[in-house]
């Protein structure tokens, strides 16, 4: 039987293969602490013990040498220190969106009464929300019914009660019907088609290309569609993740329709979210 050390260093050379120093480092950090409940400390203390776990550890290997993500072989992602559970129907969560979520909660105030977060995909940004603004009413929209169900299964792990209300809706067939919100959060398809030759087997494969790509001719749809829910009456303040390809684009958009556009950069420098306003 091999020890504990041996087990994670002979994982870290099979997934040399086809992940990078820190892509392999980072998936075997959450592998071992959320799957086998061994933290960095338990290496240096039970380092030469036995590894009991072997076969599951191999299985789970094969899994990711086929580029499958370790947050689908789990089951879940971390966003905003809460447990957001995750499948191939649901894009994982980012950073970056947490980043976005920042933003909502340093330029808005506890007063706030109604949140929606359309496109709401795994519900990593709704969740937040009522994290954030336990006070508010949180609305949360999708066009996946299978997404739905799985951030139904997220507050619940989490909260464990139901507050979010979910609905299932089709941003570009259906009229927003509900109560108009004070905040709007979007994190919508945005990738255009022609990208795909330069994004990961990893994502390609294995996340739904439904909450990926905008496969209309005009890559601001699901933007323009949001903001035009409300450019004829009182428009809340709306919070996009974007891509940055298009956001100038969206910027002179919205200065044709006499709106206010904020960018922010992401911890990369690019102009990552956007805020708009009346």
């Amino acid at each position: 039987m091999i020890t504990l050390r041996e087990a994670y260093q002979n994982s870290k050379e099979t997934l040399s293969r086809v992940y990078d120093h820190s892509e392999a480092s980072a998936a075997l950090k959450f592998l071992f602490e959320y799957q086998f409940s061994v933290t960095n400390k338990d290496f240096l203390i039970k380092g030469e013990e036995p590894f009991e776990q072997e076969q599951a550890l191999e299985i789970i290997l094969n899994r990711l040498l086929l580029h499958e993500p370790i947050q689908h072989i789990l089951g879940f992602e971390f966003f905003s220190g809460l447990k957001i559970a995750v499948s191939s129907d649901v894009l994982i969560p980012r950073p970056e969106t947490e980043e976005l979520l920042q933003w909502v909660i340093e330029a808005e105030k506890d007063s706030i009464k109604i949140i929606a977060d359309f496109c709401t995909g795994s519900g990593c940004l709704a969740l937040a929300l009522r994290k954030h603004f336990p006070n508010a009413r949180v609305i949360a929209t999708d066009i996946s019914e299978k997404a739905i169900e799985l951030a139904k299964k997220s507050e619940l792990m989490n909260f464990g009660s139901s507050h979010i209300e979910w609905n299932i809706h089709d941003l570009l067939t259906q009229d927003y019907l509900l109560d108009r919100p004070d905040v709007i959060v979007c994190n919508p398809p945005y990738i255009k088609v022609e990208e795909k030759d330069i994004m990961h087997v990893n994502v390609l494969d294995f996340e739904p290309h439904l909450a990926l790509f905008v496969y209309d001719s005009d890559p601001l749809l699901f933007y323009k569609i949001v903001i035009e829910l409300f450019l004829d009456r009182q428009m809340p303040n709306i919070y996009f993740e974007l891509n940055p390809l298009t956001a100038d684009d969206l910027g002179l958009w919205c200065a044709e329709k006499g709106l206010n556009c904020q960018f922010r950069a992401d911890l990369s420098g690019k102009k990552r979210f956007a805020g708009i306003s009346k």
